[in-house]
């Protein structure tokens, strides 16, 4: 996910580094040594434009509101994560597993695999490695799902309460709603969690809302 692609990253940083490097440069010493100047703001540049990229992931995955420029910044991703979520709450479960293997990282592989199991509505997979991963959050919020979806109501609140985060618990409250067959309800926790969410979270929650509400076989609020 980046603002400026690589391609023309060093394009940029090559154009500006030349420039910026000879200026001042004595045409009459330059044929007499190789001046590293040129390569160190070349470098330089570069550097600084890989910042801007950095800082706009953070922004788009942390903070970002705007629907429709976090699809796009998803659709444009090279980063497999951000491809599997994109494809994920698509629909597209074939190609969201096959970027969820390339997914790096040990506690970032189980997570994205629960993710991909709980979607598909395979419990038994995502019961049998969700225990494993160590994050706060994710693994809590995963175990709250498997309870509302095996209707055990004592697991569920027990790991509901492990949550700090609002928009995890309004989001598991609508999932809990939905599936008592309490729509209002669900209705009203469900606006609650994407008013409460931003970045890439957001995103997620209003398209798998958006994309559930036209199911004819909806099972999930989310």
């Amino acid at each position: 996910m980046q603002l400026i692609k690589w391609p023309w990253l060093i394009g940029i940083a090559i154009v500006i580094g030349l420039v910026t490097g000879f200026m001042g440069e004595d045409p009459g010493m330059a044929n007499e040594r190789v001046s590293l100047k040129p390569l160190v703001w070349v470098l330089s540049v570069a550097a600084v434009i890989q910042i801007i990229n950095l800082a706009y992931t953070v922004y788009v995955v942390k903070y970002m509101k705007n629907y429709a420029k976090i699809e796009k910044a998803l659709k444009q991703a090279e980063n497999p994560y951000f491809r599997m979520i994109y494809y994920m709450v698509n629909g597209d479960l074939e190609k969201a597993a096959r970027e969820q293997e390339k997914v790096k990282g040990k506690q970032m592989q189980l997570t994205t695999k629960v993710q991909i199991d709980l979607e598909s509505r395979d419990i038994a997979k995502a019961e049998s490695i969700v225990d494993q991963i160590r994050h706060p959050n994710p693994g809590p919020y995963f175990k709250a799902l498997i309870a509302i979806y095996k209707n055990d109501w004592d697991d569920f609140e027990a790991q509901k309460a492990l949550l700090k985060q609002q928009v995890l618990i309004h989001a598991l409250e609508a999932e809990a709603a939905f599936r008592r067959g309490e729509h209002d309800q669900a209705e009203k926790y469900g606006d609650l969690a994407i008013e409460g969410a931003n970045g890439l979270q957001r995103y997620i929650l209003m398209k798998s809302r958006e994309r559930k509400k036209g199911s004819p076989m909806r099972e999930t609020y989310f």
